[in-house]
């Protein structure tokens, strides 16, 4: 797994509110994890993300800048804060 998003990874991204955003699915093939795995860290507030939906379907948005950050910390052995 590579500590940082490449161009190509950021193809997968999406603009939404002129903002470029992953979805759990595409930061989850960046990374290396399956989609569970980043909506756990989601969940558990490793990982910031914005609700892009709504109900049982509900998905999450990541920004670039954080989705940069998490694949460094991924890659450092998910150290405490």
């Amino acid at each position: 797994m590579s500590d940082t998003i490449t161009p190509t990874d950021r193809i997968e991204a999406e603009i939404k509110e002129g903002k470029l955003l992953y979805s759990t699915a595409s930061l989850a093939r960046a990374v290396e994890r399956s989609n569970q795995f980043i909506r756990n860290d989601i969940r558990d507030g490793y990982l910031r993300a914005a609700k892009g939906g709504k109900g049982e379907r509900a998905s999450f948005l990541i920004e670039i800048a954080e989705a940069e950050r998490y694949a460094k910390w991924l890659a450092s052995g998910r150290p405490a804060s």
